[in-house]
């Protein structure tokens, strides 16, 4: 079945994280996401090379691609620009809300070495100026970046024979109207320094990724990005409004709430896996986070699958 679940995020050595695709062959995947199977509701804060669609299907999905938000309305699609921060989450949550997404790598429209790659495809991936597209249904060439992207979807899903050829038609087409409308999109005209905070957040973000079962201090997290303690925290509270560590302890409750749903571990032994030295701490912000204790966590939910 086309329809995968997101898998584990996988950082490489550029502090980027990496699509798995089942084939480079065909290095396009079709994303299932249903909000409900994350235990913090949403796809977390991420960033990845290939470029992305997203849509809305039934109900509303919000998109923050860097520091620009915005909510899909079903029938909807954006556009998630190579290697921009973004997180994907359900407007209302409901049981069985998803969105789906499209990943592929540049190349499945045009080989590198190709005119078409210099000309059409090179520019937008390169653009700092290009973050997010939010594609309404209120104009013309928007509606039919819509109908591409939604047509890509169902080629997949019917694996009709020629699927894949209509898959990367479809995909083309829509790269091919953003093309010709680039004149029309905002230009906010990027400036230097704000690239560099993009980069040192991702490197931050990254950090703690692979290290939260540590007991790892604001000083470690500033000196991953090579910055001060002070130019951490504004960048923190700049892109997601809360203190590294606040960021931070709410990464590690993600984890502790999976392994709750998905093992038999002790709290305790989770307090620590998961970076947490103090077990009473752990239940203490578990609670304030959750509204119950983790016992009481473990025994009310479905186990994850």
């Amino acid at each position: 079945m086309f329809m995968q679940q997101l898998k584990s995020l996988t950082t490489d050595d550029t502090d980027r994280f990496n699509a798995e695709y089942d084939t480079m062959a065909y290095p396009v995947i079709f994303y299932f996401d249903k909000f409900s199977n994350y235990d913090i509701g949403y796809v977390k804060w991420h960033w990845h090379y290939s470029p992305q669609f997203v849509t809305a299907t039934e109900t509303p999905v919000e998109v923050i691609v860097d520091q620009t938000r915005m909510t899909l309305a079903p029938g909807e699609s954006g556009f998630i620009n190579s290697n921009r921060l973004h997180i994907i989450r359900s407007v209302d949550p409901r049981p069985d809300d998803v969105s789906i997404s499209i990943l592929f790598l540049p190349e499945f429209i045009a080989s590198a070495d190709s005119v078409i790659y210099t000309k059409y495809v090179r520019p937008v991936i390169d653009s700092p100026d290009i973050a997010f597209i939010h594609f309404t249904n209120d104009t013309e060439w928007h509606r039919k970046v819509n109908e591409y992207v939604f047509r890509a979807i169902a080629a997949q899903t019917e694996h009709s024979p020629g699927c894949e050829l209509d898959v990367r038609n479809s995909i083309s087409e829509a790269w091919l109207t953003i093309v010709k409308n680039m004149d029309s999109l905002p230009h906010s005209q990027t400036q230097e320094s704000e690239i560099t905070t993009q980069t040192r957040v991702k490197r931050m973000v990254s950090f703690i990724y692979g290290n939260y079962a540590k007991n790892i201090t604001l000083a470690e997290i500033a000196a991953s990005a090579s910055v001060s303690k002070s130019e951490c925290n504004r960048c923190f509270r700049k892109y997601f409004g809360v203190t590294p560590f606040q960021f931070l302890n709410e990464h590690r409750i993600e984890h502790a709430s999976q392994l709750l749903l998905t093992t038999s571990d002790p709290v305790k032994s989770i307090s620590l896996s998961c970076g947490f030295e103090d077990a009473g701490y752990f239940i203490r912000l578990f609670k304030k986070t959750k509204g119950v204790t983790p016992t009481a966590f473990r025994k009310n939910r479905p186990v994850m699958r």
